[in-house]
């Protein structure tokens, strides 16, 4: 896996992630268990393991009232993300290399589907459109 990008650093010592992660849904939530590999990667050379991670995040389920906010713009915004499944869908199914643009109009594809205004099914279409690269 590519080097994961935190927000101010960037690390030089190693070029690869060997990723393990393992989800296990328990009667109190679910456990995210990593092990990782930080890995130099060099052309022509044995790859060489500079460190190990371990990684274990515990995530406990809550009651469900305390989702209700998000539970409520679900409700509100559900068929949109509906479209926007169904052009993914359409997207992936050409079959295809696939590489998208980082921005579009100095926006992020994120920001273009999360504004309140994009809601029109051809607007989805043609925003999403715009990010692959042809």
């Amino acid at each position: 896996a590519p080097l994961p990008r935190r927000e101010y650093t960037k690390r030089s010592d190693y070029n690869i992630t060997m990723r393990g992660n393992r989800q296990e849904i328990t009667d109190f939530g679910w456990v995210h268990d990593q092990d990782n590999d930080k890995v130099v990667r060099e052309v022509g050379k044995e790859d060489v393991v500079l460190a190990k991670e371990k990684g274990y995040n515990v995530y406990k389920k809550v009651d469900d009232s305390r989702c209700q906010a998000a539970q409520d713009w679900w409700a509100a915004h559900q068929e949109k993300w509906a479209i926007v499944r169904t052009k993914w869908a359409d997207v992936y199914g050409r079959n295809k290399d696939l590489t998208l643009e980082t921005k579009v109009e100095n926006k992020a594809l994120y920001k273009h589907l999360f504004d309140d205004e994009m809601t029109a099914e051809n607007e989805i279409n043609e925003v999403i459109e715009s990010f692959v690269k042809k």
